[in-house]
């Protein structure tokens, strides 16, 4: 879309990379889509903080929009917007821009972004709950009882369904103190240093409904010490980006967010035809 002119051709064709990876990862449609199209709609903008100062942290931001198939939740689109101040970084490397983007289309596909249920209101101010519901919020994990959790208990060496540490605050991450270089934890790393997508990845996706290869995962162990980060104190969700590189619709979302159904009543809303938020 707009915004994205200050792209070289390689750039571009990391980002179209990221997505036929994700073509790869994926099996076949599943009960989390509609269909087997999904289309993300892709912006260039220098990005803010909240108080009006230049983002220069950010490296994007993407999430999907959400819409119901009957009475079940689905991903109808997604929406990412490439911070521009970082263009540059981006052109130089576009190795590290794919990874970056395998990172974001992750969010889309709902890694982070459903975790929990999201909020539907019909015309009347009445407002209902609708997908998964993932995340124990008291001790910032990621339900044990999951493939994802399976997925944990074998890189721990327990072997047996283990809660998963996730990033406190936002909890749309990995735990970074935790899982460190995983591609799907909150900081990026440094251009040049590895970043493994994971099974435990996959597993949290495969939780959403996605039917996955598993193969396409990386070699990924966790560190021996967990390395020790100075993670800032737990901020509103529109405040994250003053310290998070990733950046997804979770982290700089308000909580408080409500998307409006049609119909004049729940049954209106998500009877025999599929209604699309909006």
């Amino acid at each position: 879309a707009q915004g994205l002119s200050g792209l070289t051709e390689a750039a571009k064709a990391a980002i179209v990379d990221a997505a036929k990876f994700w073509e790869s990862a994926i099996t076949s449609r599943s009960a989390i889509t509609r269909s087997n199209q999904l289309t993300v709609t892709l912006t260039g903008k220098s990005l803010l903080y909240s108080n009006g100062s230049a983002d220069t942290g950010t490296m994007a931001l993407s999430g999907p929009q959400f819409g119901l198939d009957g009475p079940n939740l689905i991903i109808s689109s997604g929406i990412s917007t490439l911070n521009a101040r970082r263009f540059a970084e981006f052109n130089a490397n576009p190795t590290y821009l794919r990874n970056i983007m395998i990172h974001e289309f992750a969010h889309v596909l709902g890694f982070g972004t459903l975790w929990e249920p999201v909020q539907f209101a019909s015309s009347t101010g009445q407002v209902f709950n609708f997908g998964k519901n993932l995340i124990n919020r008291s001790n910032a994990t990621y339900s044990a009882n999951t493939y994802a959790g399976w997925a944990y208990g074998e890189l721990t060496g327990s072997f047996t369904q283990t809660a998963v540490p996730i990033e406190p605050g936002a909890l749309a991450h990995w735990d970074e103190t935790r899982f460190d270089t995983e591609l799907l934890t909150p900081y990026s790393e440094v251009s040049g240093v590895a970043t493994p997508l994971s099974q435990l990845t996959l597993a949290a996706l495969r939780d959403l409904g996605w039917n996955l290869n598993f193969g396409v995962s990386q070699a990924y162990s966790l560190p021996p010490v967990a390395p020790v980060v100075t993670i800032a104190p737990t901020l509103p969700r529109n405040q994250l980006a003053a310290y998070t590189s990733c950046g997804c619709t979770r982290c700089l979302s308000a909580s408080s967010a409500v998307y409006a159904i049609d119909g004049t009543t729940l049954t209106e809303a998500i009877g025999p035809s599929s209604t699309s938020a909006s």
